[in-house]
């Protein structure tokens, strides 16, 4: 069992990268926050989509960045995990 945030599984990069078939990777800013969400599909259509959201190790809230680009550099380095990633 993953630890949850308003009822959506939190995995860290490790975990996230172990989805099998590969997730896809968006960054989004929702309300001000930049975080990472992991789904299903290229394009996240809906809720069902949703795998869930980039936390770190013993946290129970998403990881959130201060920017697109914030985001984007720390995901570079995994990006070979992953089926796609976009902004």
């Amino acid at each position: 069992m993953h630890p949850q945030f308003n009822g959506i599984n939190l995995y860290t990069i490790e975990q996230a990268q172990q989805f099998d078939p590969p997730a896809h990777v968006r960054i989004l800013n929702l309300h001000g926050s930049w975080l990472v969400l992991f789904g299903k599909r290229l394009a996240f259509t809906d809720d069902a989509d949703l795998l869930g959201l980039l936390c770190e190790a013993g946290q129970a809230a998403p990881h959130v960045f201060s920017s697109d680009s914030a985001a984007a550099e720390f995901l570079d380095d995994h990006a070979e995990g992953f089926a796609s990633m976009s902004c």
